[in-house]
């Protein structure tokens, strides 16, 4: 009788930690296409910004640095660059977007 409740026990601890670990992984995913649709939409915004600015040095050198960092994929760096030369709206929405990759990198640093 202990034996098939333990047994019972075991499976739907199991069957849980399936559903948790199946759960982690799907906020993982959401969290990731968000930050890259953030991160595809700020480009464009930052690509009008550049053109509208042409003339500025600053702009420009940022953007090559996004524009390097956005093709090999590595959303860390991101935080590493100075947005100074931005004005302030897409200022903000740098700063937005920073944080939304500092909470996806804190999601997936618990793994």
């Amino acid at each position: 009788m202990w034996m098939g409740i333990l047994l019972d026990i075991g499976i739907l601890a199991v069957l849980g930690m399936a559903y948790y670990y199946w759960q982690k992984r799907k906020i993982i995913r959401v969290s990731r296409e968000e930050v890259l649709a953030d991160l595809d939409d700020f480009r464009l915004e930052l690509n009008k910004f550049t053109e509208e600015n042409a003339s500025n040095s600053k702009i420009t050198l940022f953007t090559n640095q996004f524009e390097d960092i956005f093709k090999t994929g590595d959303i860390k760096s991101l935080l590493e660059l100075d947005p100074k030369a931005l004005d302030s709206e897409l200022k903000k929405f740098y700063e937005a977007l920073c944080k939304q990759i500092k909470d996806h990198l804190k999601i997936t640093s618990d793994i």
